[in-house]
């Protein structure tokens, strides 16, 4: 499937500030914008201050490929190179979104927080148990098992955000497959 390699840069001085790889860049765009709502990264900072302007970033599609993980590194390499100030977290291709200190800062804040509170403990811990029964349904492929234990989890999970976090995500079982 081809993919595209895009750059999003500032509306005014046309400045590249991120690479990134879509399906369908536009698409992607409409989504980095949802994202930065409610996702606190450099290139979500970005584009929340931009947007505090009345801006939008701009988007180029630099190149269509096979090999987009190869064209992204490719990419972000040649403008780190040419002193461009990109707001990437990770070199490109499928490393992780974010790095391994952000990692670790996002660990240590969770288990301050689960340490002083015995209730996010105990919920923390079944939340963990939750996603492993359903992890195990879908490895062993039983996915009629794990659709209904993830239509359960998206109405707790609507019902009770403060306590389920982020598992809103997982509206399609596809997802997580």
């Amino acid at each position: 499937m081809t993919a595209e390699i895009y750059a999003l840069s500032h509306p005014v001085t046309r400045e590249i500030r991120y690479i990134g790889k879509a399906n369908d860049s536009k698409k992607r765009l409409a989504s980095h914008i949802r994202d930065s709502r409610r996702r606190d990264t450099p290139v979500y900072r970005w584009i929340r201050k931009l947007a505090s302007s009345g801006l939008t970033p701009s988007l180029d599609v630099v190149v269509r490929c096979e090999d987009w993980k190869a064209a992204e590194r490719m990419a972000i390499a040649s403008c780190r190179a040419r002193g461009m100030r990109l707001l990437n977290v990770a070199d490109g291709g499928d490393q992780p979104h974010i790095t391994a200190e952000q990692r670790a800062d996002a660990c240590r804040a969770m288990n301050a927080k689960v340490s002083s509170d015995p209730v996010a403990a105990q919920l923390r811990e079944i939340k963990r148990n939750l996603g492993k029964i359903y992890r195990d349904f879908l490895l062993r492929g039983d996915n009629e098992s794990a659709e209904r234990m993830r239509v359960r989890l998206v109405g707790l999970a609507e019902k009770r955000q403060d306590v389920c976090g982020n598992w809103l995500k997982y509206k399609s079982i596809s997802h997580c497959q």
